[in-house]
């Protein structure tokens, strides 16, 4: 049940030695330099320092008190979701940690000299490695520009073994792809210890006093593992894109972490078919910055990563399932043809080929439908399992999604456009041409008249993904009351 918003007070840090760092302490200069960023918003808030769980703090207010022992502390007041902090809160009972907040910092290591502007910056937690190992990690990525390794420092209780590696996005321009992995990977590979899960946190800057505009989270111990994963996250890098992304060890790729996420188990919510009840849906471009899209390598990715979605909603399901019911049929069937056509359809996209695209696009979206139908109308479910019934017209089923979603209705009557042969698509292949716009090109070779169109097409797996997803989870919901396949 949602509580509402609490209001929190938190000591931050003092200035006390910390142990677990050789005695290292911050001094009073440090404790009002944080405070003052606290208070401004510059240090942006997370839970056990996990990039993956942002604190939405508002109403945020800091200072600087002089303890009775003559140290110095840092405290902080501001309103959050009651739900989130109670999370919190058990989390940290559960590992005997005092009352309060903890953060993180970075100091550089003594005696290695700044001479220029780094575009890569490597941090490694001092309490587990040594200068030289993070110096010697740094120096992996020096193909990628100048680097600087400093130590990373939490205050927390029982801190795990972390890695940052930051990138200035400007400094990554013209730098080849392969050279982005193969110097990750042999960064990441210096921190990794058999049996034990290092955090790697991977940052792009626009610039060095700039904002965060992509986070790449990975905690893995294997070194398959984190090659695969730095030659996604070099991807990811590579195209500039942005937002907030969790490696997926299963699916094998990065997930994106969008403002809608459902639950935990990492099921998005439904873009695709919201709004609701009349509400206007958004246009083309706010949907392309939600999604972090911003050039067509971008959206090739995020299309791609979507598929996590499709696979977090199965084990949500599958791993809660005692018996195969007919739901459990059902549901089975609809999660394999989703992943059938995203697939499909991501690489009908990566072939530039916009008639394959729209065309498994249309059918992914009347599969969405079906399963909104479904989960609605639960007496049809025997028209779904049971091949004696008649089937349910495609015409039905669309048109209870466009009553249910007015955002489906245009969407759908787009792809429907280019997937038949109608005007429109017929005349895709031809292009006007010429100073004069008196020429026309033709060629029987499929390709997107514009990055724009492969960039919406891309947009539109996503959404897909994430509908199918949310409707798949819902429509499990009611198991319980259905009966074992005979």
């Amino acid at each position: 049940m949602c509580m509402g918003t609490v209001r929190v007070s938190a000591r931050i840090a003092t200035t006390h030695p910390i142990a677990a760092y050789g005695g290292f302490k911050l001094d009073e200069e440090d404790v009002n330099r944080l405070a003052a960023a606290i208070a401004t918003g510059l240090i942006p808030m997370h839970f056990g320092h996990d990039i993956t769980r942002p604190l939405d703090a508002s109403n945020v207010e800091a200072g600087v008190e002089r303890l009775e022992d003559g140290h110095f502390a840092v405290w902080a007041e501001f309103d959050t979701d009651a739900d989130d902090w109670a999370t919190y809160e058990a989390e940290r009972d559960a590992l005997g940690a005092p009352g309060g907040m903890s953060f993180s910092l970075t100091r550089p290591i003594p005696g290695i000299p700044r001479e220029e502007e780094p575009q890569v910056v490597v941090a490694g937690d001092a309490g587990y490695y040594d200068d030289a190992t993070i110096l010697r990690a740094s120096q992996q990525l020096q193909a990628v520009g100048v680097t600087y390794a400093e130590r990373l420092y939490q205050f927390a209780l029982g801190p795990d073994a972390k890695v940052i590696i930051e990138f200035i996005s400007d400094g990554l321009v013209g730098i080849a792809l392969n050279m982005i992995a193969s110097g990750l990977y042999d960064a990441v590979k210096v921190f990794l210890k058999p049996g034990r899960s290092t955090v790697f946190d991977i940052i792009a800057k626009q610039r060095k006093s700039g904002r965060r505009i992509l986070k790449l989270h990975l905690a893995t111990d294997n070194a398959d593992m984190a090659q695969l994963a730095t030659e996604r996250a070099a991807e990811l890098l590579h195209t500039a894109a942005t937002g907030t992304f969790a490696f997926d060890e299963s699916a094998e790729t990065f997930r994106h972490l969008g403002p809608a996420e459902l639950d935990e188990r990492e099921v998005a919510g439904p873009g695709l078919l919201g709004p609701q009840d009349g509400q206007a849906p958004s246009d083309e471009p706010d949907m392309l910055t939600r999604l972090g899209i911003v050039n067509r390598s971008s959206g090739l990715i995020r299309a791609r990563t979507a598929r996590s979605h499709l696979l977090a909603a199965g084990r949500h399901v599958l791993e809660s399932a005692t018996d195969y019911t007919v739901g459990l049929f059902v549901f089975s069937g609809f999660l394999a043809r989703a992943q059938g056509f995203h697939d499909a359809a991501v690489t009908a996209l990566e072939a530039d080929n916009p008639y394959a695209a729209f065309t498994l696009l249309k059918a992914y979206a009347e599969n969405a439908a079906a399963i909104l139908y479904v989960k609605d109308k639960p007496d049809s479910m025997n028209l779904f399992w049971n091949t004696d019934s008649p089937a349910v017209p495609v015409g039905k089923l669309v048109n209870h999604a466009k009553k249910r979603f007015p955002g489906f209705k245009p969407i759908y009557k787009e792809l429907s456009q280019f997937a038949r042969p109608t005007a429109r698509s017929l005349l895709a292949s031809h292009r006007v041409a010429g100073d004069d716009a008196r020429s026309v090109q033709w060629s029987s070779v499929p390709s997107f008249k514009s990055d724009k169109d492969a960039m919406i097409a891309c947009a539109w797996v996503v959404e897909l993904a994430e509908a199918s997803s949310q409707l798949l989870v819902e429509l499990a919901a009611s198991w319980i009351s259905q009966r074992p396949l005979a």
